[in-house]
């Protein structure tokens, strides 16, 4: 029987954590953010939604989308069912990600657009949120400058490359590179959990935020591919 229960990315946290839907059904499992945060001390375990509280004012349309989340999961369960299609957690994962963000396309297809809806509804700590604007802000210098658009299917090892060479050209440290790659992977981890895209490339080996200590490797490799490519030109 398919069973939808909801649960805290981090429950011991000491701030707004993450609420997960998780649907298990046939022996799989669909996990997927709901984009609400709530401070567990207003989080009910046992009845997997906000207490009743005066000091969480907000707690009745907080419930109220977890609840309508809960009904969604299931019609949308049986009408891959009733049409003859195999559920599947990506087929789930799609419906509900188009339609909690029926409002706005774009951020369903591009990261710069997709950032910023992220760090508008963040609740994350004021220093994480201005780290995260000064990743916007690089990506969008980065997009202008080449000229394109920047979607969940472009973010590969070619634009890794690219990006490190872009920063690297503008004389930002190595550590703030890293900083930057580990932001772009937290942005497309969202949006893989929101069932935006199913591109994993960010997970690979080579896409890693650097660290200061291989600063000179990494400056030598990509500034010497800068010189042999302005020597081409």
């Amino acid at each position: 029987m398919p069973n939808a229960t909801f649960i805290l990315k981090e429950p011991n946290s000491n701030e707004a954590s993450l609420v997960y839907l998780l649907y298990r059904f046939n022996g799989q499992k669909l996990k997927f953010s709901t984009g609400q945060k709530i401070h567990p001390k207003f989080w009910n375990e046992e009845k997997q939604r906000a207490k009743e509280t005066r000091q969480n004012p907000g707690f009745t349309e907080f419930n109220g989308l977890l609840n309508n989340l809960d009904h969604k999961v299931n019609d949308a369960y049986r009408k891959l069912l009733n049409d003859g299609i195999s559920p599947t957690p990506d087929k789930l994962r799609n419906i509900l990600g188009e339609s909690l963000h029926k409002t706005d396309s774009s951020i369903k297809h591009d990261l710069i657009s997709f950032a910023k809806n992220l760090i508008l509804n963040s609740t994350k700590k004021p220093e994480t949120i201005a780290n995260y604007k000064q990743t916007l802000r690089i990506l969008e210098e980065f997009k202008n400058y080449k000229r394109i658009t920047i979607s969940f299917d472009s973010i590969n090892l070619d634009f890794y490359e690219d990006f490190m060479k872009f920063c690297l050209n503008k004389d930002y440290s190595v550590n703030t590179i890293g900083g930057f790659i580990k932001n772009i992977k937290v942005f497309m981890n969202e949006a893989f959990d929101r069932g935006f895209h199913k591109n994993l490339d960010h997970k690979k080996s080579r896409f890693k935020k650097v660290e200061v200590e291989i600063s000179l490797i990494l400056t030598t490799t990509f500034r010497g591919k800068l010189t042999t490519d302005s020597a081409l030109n």
